[in-house]
């Protein structure tokens, strides 16, 4: 029976640490310090360390490193520094300049209106199954894996929340109705066609606006079909395209239906095949470097199928 090992585990450990820089960020291609850490990077670093019980080292720099980055108003830099703040357990008093952005994100012209503006499609618009090849091209996958609305509408009301900034009850039924103009007949969600990728951020912008999740049953039957019987979860029921982002998203997305995968063991043994000889895990089990948020994903999915295996 797979199981991740003590071993393994201190792989992964050994790998975060390797890739802090002397600025107190991670980078996961640092080599010798000669290059500047990343903010996504450092989060991901930061809560692997969290959920292997491992105290952050020189957590004042990095702290330090993320005080840096605030002024850079970008949606990746308030999604991952104020997320990377919450894993330290450290508050912020955030500049105006920082609060503006992000508030100016819900606005019509911003985030928020770009989903509004999205049309359902009609149920004969969707392609059968039939006509569709149980094979995956690349051009099929660049397109989904593309940054949505659904993913950047989630960044901002993330950001929102962390930062202690309202939404009107009217504004978060209108942003929950926006939601669903891009649920499928299927359950799944997506602009054209469902994917565990514009399903996972619809379903956690859903959760964090306090939506009942009863009613989207057929979404968790949806995940559940995504299952490969060789281990891990598959971008699309279209697709057989299967990868530890994938796997991670399904599982998370299932979580919030208390539900659990089929074929734990066999998505454990898929996710520990996908752990380099330096600890870190890579995407898929054909080939790839370590990436910190590939081992983010990895450890996260872990410890949710084993700890789910040990409460049987």
């Amino acid at each position: 029976m797979s199981s991740f090992s003590l071993a393994s585990k201190n792989g992964a450990i050994e790998y975060v640490r390797g890739r802090q820089g002397k600025d107190g960020g991670y980078l996961f291609y640092q080599y010798e310090d000669i290059f500047e850490s990343a903010v996504d990077d450092t989060f991901y670093a930061l809560s692997v360390l969290k959920s292997l019980g491992v105290e952050p080292p020189n957590s004042k720099l990095t702290l330090k490193f993320l005080r840096s980055k605030i002024a850079d108003t970008s949606l990746y830099t308030a999604y991952y520094s104020t997320n990377a703040f919450n894993i330290l357990g450290t508050r912020l008093r955030f500049s105006k300049r920082l609060l503006d952005f992000v508030s100016s994100l819900r606005r019509d012209q911003g985030i928020f209106g770009k989903l509004r503006k999205h049309k359902a499609m009609r149920n004969d618009d969707i392609p059968k199954n039939e006509e569709i090849s149980p094979n995956y091209e690349s051009s099929e996958i660049f397109e989904i894996e593309l940054p949505s609305e659904l993913e950047l509408a989630f960044m901002v009301l993330n950001c929102h929340k962390k930062l202690g900034l309202k939404i009107s009850e009217n504004g978060k039924q209108d942003l929950a109705e926006s939601v669903f103009n891009y649920l499928r007949p299927d359950g799944g969600f997506g602009s054209n066609a469902s994917d565990i990728n514009s399903t996972f951020y619809a379903l956690r912008t859903l959760n964090l606006l306090d939506c009942p999740m009863e009613s989207l049953w057929n979404t968790s039957e949806w995940i559940l079909g995504l299952e490969d019987k060789n281990g891990g979860f598959n971008v699309s029921h279209r697709s057989r395209f299967r990868t530890v982002e994938y796997t991670y998203k399904a599982v998370e997305g299932l979580k919030m239906f208390r539900g659990r995968p089929k074929l734990r063991m066999i998505h454990t043994t898929f996710l520990l095949q996908c752990q380099n000889g330096n600890g870190g895990f890579r995407r898929s089990i054909f080939a790839g470097i370590s990436t910190l948020k590939d081992t983010f994903e990895a450890v996260t999915t872990l410890e949710s199928l084993l700890g789910s295996s040990e409460n049987e």
